[in-house]
């Protein structure tokens, strides 16, 4: 008897047993086996249910210059990464580009241990008003990751760069070598609702409903005309470049409000033969200027 209780039968045939180490050991180790498959389970789960988090705001773009043409401009972004995983990365690294006249400084990153808490890396954009008409317009982001159990993965995001990068805003013309119409399936919106960026920093007197015009670096004035009664855009500009670059502007923006563009204008080929002369003839330019180099070397 035990403090008025009898012992348990299966207590009293153990009590006087010595321990067995081995078998907590190999017990120990199977447990810690478990424990590392249940780990490597849940990172392989997180890499192929998760991807990277990318996040990215522009702030205001600073003209140097008159406001128009061979002018430098800058602007400072936030990119914000996160990894929703219920591990942390391992590393990860991510690149910026931009096309030209617009650079990006720095254009790559490293953070190391990157998990559900949010990291900003900023990077500047920058033009030197080197006057070239831009082919796009978008800030490319691209990102490679090695999640805690050695999985590669990557993630990629396009946003929207800032428009005063790229042009000024200006008086619309009424002209221009190259026209554009193009057919909507509902009337477009007013052009200060589709352009606000441009039209704040335009004075507002002189913002017009249905009329719009942007200059670029080169000095190419693009005038974005929407009908007043019909279901119309007509774009003005002295070269095809300048006006596909406001198509693709207009293309972007009216993404989200399920407008459908159609072109009734046959495409313009003997302008794109054009472009395809002008550069083969610079090609030819380049190859017989690098043999004079070499020649003038060589002597």
């Amino acid at each position: 008897m035990y403090l008025g209780c009898e012992m348990p039968a299966a207590l009293l045939a153990t009590e006087g047993r010595d321990v067995d180490y081995k078998a907590i050991e190999q017990e120990q180790s199977v447990i810690n086996e478990r424990i590392a498959q249940a780990s490597s389970s849940s990172a392989s789960q997180d890499a192929a249910v998760h991807s990277l988090t990318l996040e990215c705001n522009a702030g205001t773009v600073h003209v140097r210059g008159d406001g128009h043409e061979l002018d430098s401009r800058s602007c400072v972004c936030t990119m914000r990464i996160s990894w929703p995983g219920a591990l942390p990365l391992q590393t990860a690294v991510i690149c910026v580009c931009c096309s030209s006249p617009i650079y990006v400084t720095p254009s790559q990153f490293t953070v190391e241990s990157l998990g559900r808490d949010a990291v900003e890396l900023p990077f500047h954009l920058f033009s030197d008003g080197s006057g070239l008409v831009p082919h796009s317009m978008v800030i490319d982001i691209a990102a490679s990751y090695i999640t805690s159990d050695g999985t590669s993965g990557c993630s990629s995001r396009t946003m929207p760069a800032p428009l005063l990068m790229f042009a000024s805003p200006s008086a619309p013309s009424k002209t221009g070598e190259i026209s554009i119409t193009i057919g909507l399936n509902k009337p477009p919106p007013q052009l200060p609702l589709i352009f606000k960026d441009i039209c704040m920093a335009q004075d507002s007197a002189t913002v017009a409903a249905n009329a719009l015009g942007l200059q670029f670096p080169c000095g190419d004035i693009v005038s974005i005309v929407t009908s007043k009664t019909g279901e119309r855009i007509r774009i003005l500009a002295p070269r095809f470049d300048a006006c596909m670059c406001a198509i693709q502007l207009l293309h972007t923006r009216l993404q989200t409000t399920s407008h459908v563009f159609s072109f009734a204008d046959p495409i313009p080929l003997p302008l794109y033969f054009e472009i395809i002369d002008v550069h083969w003839a610079a090609r030819k330019m380049l190859l017989s200027t690098t043999a004079l180099l070499a020649e003038a070397s060589a002597q």
